[in-house]
């Protein structure tokens, strides 16, 4: 706990010091080596950073700090009845699409049930043993296909979507910006 603080104190310090010397590298007179000396920052002549004069090397801490922000972009407006329609469009194919897997995978099990009753009624047990296999199969590569097609509906749903919601972010001036092909915005 007493190192934590030496540090936290230390890196105070080292900030005060920061905000009221600049930090210039300079040639030692005796070694000949670039020494680091911090040097007083004169208050009586304000620094004004001109563009061609001052690099990002020499800028004081001062000149960054007084630097202004580049200006933000304006913000999109959003079309808010247009979103609530795009919202209710892919939900309604999302559900339909869960209810065409629900309906797929009931009509398979009913297809299952009765196969496996006439399976279970052969006397042979190689024969039955293998209709019971060929039952299972076809069910499970039957489930597969129907969970497949749901996925696919969904991802449909969410692209259709994307792209509806694209639209209705922007303003006439950026709908002709986006990219037909990739659905991508050019800003």
């Amino acid at each position: 706990m007493f190192r934590a603080k030496n540090i936290y104190v230390i890196g105070l310090s080292v900030l005060a010091l920061l905000s009221v010397t600049n930090v210039y590298a300079v040639s030692h007179p005796e070694s000949g080596t670039g020494v680091v000396v911090p040097q007083p920052v004169v208050e009586s002549a304000p620094v004004v950073p001109s563009s061609s004069a001052t690099s990002p090397d020499t800028m004081t801490t001062k000149d960054v700090m007084t630097q202004k922000r580049p200006a933000q972009k304006p913000k999109r407006q959003i079309d808010v009845a247009c979103m609530q329609n795009a919202v209710e469009k892919r939900d309604s194919a999302v559900i339909a699409g869960l209810d065409k897997y629900v309906l797929g995978l009931k009509a398979e099990l009913e297809k299952r049930k009765t196969a496996l009753k006439t399976a279970w009624a052969i006397t042979d047990h190689k024969a039955r043993r293998e209709a019971l296999r060929e039952v299972w199969k076809s069910f499970k590569e039957a489930k597969k296909t129907i969970m497949v097609a749901t996925k696919k509906d969904h991802k449909m749903a969410w692209k259709q979507f994307e792209t509806d919601s694209k639209v209705c972010h922007g303003s006439a001036a950026e709908l002709q910006k986006i990219d037909p092909i990739t659905l991508k915005v050019d800003l």
